[in-house]
């Protein structure tokens, strides 16, 4: 049982024994059958083709609703987050459907629906509404943060929905699937009592008020919760694998199959490739790989701030700032807290727009952030692979590896230590496809033999691009070799 939900076995078994005494002191099963009876008319009615062929007939019918009603709920609301028009269109189809009375949709749709179809559409009005209000709200609650973190690495649209849309969206989900199988299963067979198509669950509740057989009433009535909560945690177990499977982000597509008589030439040039990799240094590896995306037309130029002026509420944070950012150069800008340091990083990253002044150069970014902004949901690996589209799972471990990460990399961030976590932002970073490295106080809750490993590989990496280094500590900036020094404010 579930504990959350404060069900427990003693209160069960209590309440089971109150309905038996009850029962014998009543002694009419016509008005009230004791649970070992229903129990016992239950297993009576097991062997019988019948009593299948009617689980099934409503089984069908109202999962088919359900099933409908989640998937649709959840496009809608998806719309709707996504359109304010959408929205506007549906509020009134919504309020209709969580105000009319379930008797009335079941009058209304017997006058142009076989009584056979009625419990599909009942099942589907019910749940529907149940399913669009919260995932409505889940997607509402995708964490601005980590949207704000995709933008900047262009992450394409598929992982933005894998790493911040789909957890934000899966409590709410979970909830409202738990929710709505409950009603949904009560909604259709009360459509089938209505409508009594041949063959259903509700056929045998009919004939079991109309002649009288209340040991029958009360088993099927146990069916039908039975099978309800069955739904219940069957659904619920599709839903969480789906969730694993989905927040997980792929990695780069494999090579189509080649001709046979290609392989033993394709394989003789990758052990080529990989001797010639093995023998060059990882530092001379990358910058070679830089200059090759910098032939490939990507031009590199200075960062440019020019009369910079931010303020929030009327009360300025950045006025009339200027400043060249030169290629290759390491730039430590230093200031107290508030002093609009993350908003200068913001700026040039354009995640705000200046109030006045412009900024120019500003291409090709990647960024740690002043928080880790990391997805729970994800691994390690699946985070690192969300800032360069293309990105292995290997190559993402390798990464991980570098910055003493490689115990465990399938584990969920949610397990990480404070340092554990600023070194897969770290990680993140570097494995991005950048000119300029912007470090909002990056090296937060590391050790100081930890900020030496880290700003080694960070310049390792950064060789020959530019890189600006926010920090209130003057020892961070002499880690970073940074070239200049400039006081904000």
């Amino acid at each position: 049982m579930n504990r959350k939900q404060g069900i427990k076995i003693w209160a069960i078994v209590f309440w089971l024994a109150v309905w038996e005494i009850l029962s014998r002191l009543l002694d009419k099963d016509i008005f009230l059958v004791g649970p070992v009876r229903v129990v016992v008319r239950l297993f009576e009615l097991l062997p019988s083709g019948g009593f299948w062929a009617s689980i099934g007939f409503s089984l069908l019918r109202i999962t088919c609703g359900y099933l409908v009603a989640v998937v649709l709920g959840v496009a809608l609301a998806a719309a709707s987050r996504r359109y304010e028009r959408v929205r506007e269109l549906l509020a009134p189809i919504i309020t209709v459907m969580k105000s009319v009375p379930v008797a009335s949709f079941i009058i209304l749709a017997l006058i142009c629906l076989p009584p056979r179809s009625l419990s599909v559409l009942i099942s589907f009005l019910i749940a529907m509404p149940v399913v669009y209000m919260n995932a409505y709200e889940g997607l509402g609650a995708a964490d601005p943060g980590l949207l704000e973190m995709t933008k900047v690495f262009g992450t394409r649209r598929g992982n933005v929905i894998r790493a911040v849309y789909i957890p934000a969206l899966y409590p709410y989900l979970a909830a409202a699937c738990r929710t709505a199988v409950g009603m949904a299963w009560k909604a259709g067979t009360a459509a089938e009592v209505i409508g009594i198509p041949r063959g259903s669950i509700g056929e045998k509740l009919q004939q079991a008020k109309i002649y009288l057989e209340t040991p029958d009433l009360f088993a099927w009535t146990l069916v039908i919760v039975l099978l309800s909560a069955l739904s219940e945690r069957l659904f619920h177990l599709i839903l969480k694998r789906g969730y694993e499977r989905l927040t997980r982000i792929p990695g780069p597509k494999r090579r189509a199959a080649e001709p046979a008589e290609a392989e033993p030439k394709r394989r003789a040039a990758e052990l080529a490739e990989a001797d010639g990799e093995s023998a060059r240094s990882e530092s001379t590896a990358r910058s070679e790989r830089a200059a090759r995306a910098d032939r490939a037309g990507r031009a590199v130029f200075p960062i440019e701030a020019n009369g910079l002026t931010k303020s929030y509420d009327g009360v300025p944070v950045i006025k009339d700032f200027s400043h060249l950012f030169p290629v290759g150069s390491v730039t430590a800008v230093m200031a107290p807290s508030g002093a609009g340091k993350t908003t200068l990083l913001r700026l040039i990253a354009g995640l705000e727009q200046p109030d006045g002044g412009t900024v120019r150069g500003a291409e090709g970014i990647s960024m740690v952030f002043q928080e880790d902004r990391l997805c729970d949901a994800l691994d390690a690996a699946s985070n690192v692979m969300l800032a360069r589209d293309g990105l292995g799972r290997e190559d993402a471990e390798v990464l991980l590896a570098e910055f003493g990460l490689a115990e465990d990399p399938e584990k969920r961030l949610s397990e990480y230590s404070g340092g554990m976590r600023r070194r897969v932002a770290l990680a993140r970073a570097l494995a991005a496809d950048y000119d300029i490295l912007l470090l909002d106080e990056p090296f937060k809750g590391l050790d100081p033999e930890l900020r030496a490993t880290c700003a080694e590989k960070i310049l390792e990496a950064s060789e020959g691009k530019t890189v600006i280094l926010v920090t209130h500590d003057a020892s961070e900036a002499e880690l970073m070799n940074c070239g200049e020094v400039i006081a904000l404010g």
